[in-house]
């Protein structure tokens, strides 16, 4: 009996021990009292990260955000480059009449096919949102649209918003 409570003792002694230390190394983060000055003197460090890309004038952006694309219905789509990680896409449609449902496709940069999304409307009265995560961030997005009903005189839109 005597070495049952003296084993309790000496758990509840370690438990006590170990979760004091784990508390007592975690630093205090007050909002208050964090300030740029209390990061320097850490030893934090800030490094800006810049993305470099040939002949662009946007070198210092992984991504357009956005970046819109407008192509007709005789059109075989178009491309956004440099889409980033997590692209989100607004999908829309003007110059044709409500009940003419139009379908997006998307192709990765990787060249993956994704659709059709949608529908929305051809006369601009609603959009479709879709969002996207790729391992590799470059290279071009290809859209391309078609309607339900082969309608002519459609203009496809499409914008970056994430």
């Amino acid at each position: 009996m005597r070495t049952k409570i003296l084993a309790l003792v000496m758990a509840c002694v370690m438990a006590l021990g170990c979760g004091l230390t784990a508390f007592a190394a975690e630093p205090s983060m007050v909002d208050a009292e964090w300030t740029d000055a209390n990061t320097a003197e850490a030893g934090l460090v800030e490094i800006p990260v810049v993305f470099e890309t040939a002949g662009t004038a946007d070198a210092v952006s992984p991504f357009r955000l956005d970046s819109q694309i407008d192509f007709t219905d005789g059109a075989r789509g178009d491309y956004i480059p440099d889409c980033g990680f997590t692209p989100t896409f607004q999908f829309w449609a003007t110059g044709g009449s409500w009940n003419t449902q139009v379908y997006f496709n998307v192709k990765t940069s990787g060249g993956v096919n994704y659709g059709p999304f949608g529908p929305v409307n051809a006369n601009g009265s609603n959009y479709a949102t879709k969002s996207f995560v790729v391992a590799v961030p470059g290279g071009n997005w290809h859209f391309t649209a078609y309607t339900n009903d082969g309608s002519s005189g459609i203009t496809f839109h499409v914008r970056q918003i994430g």
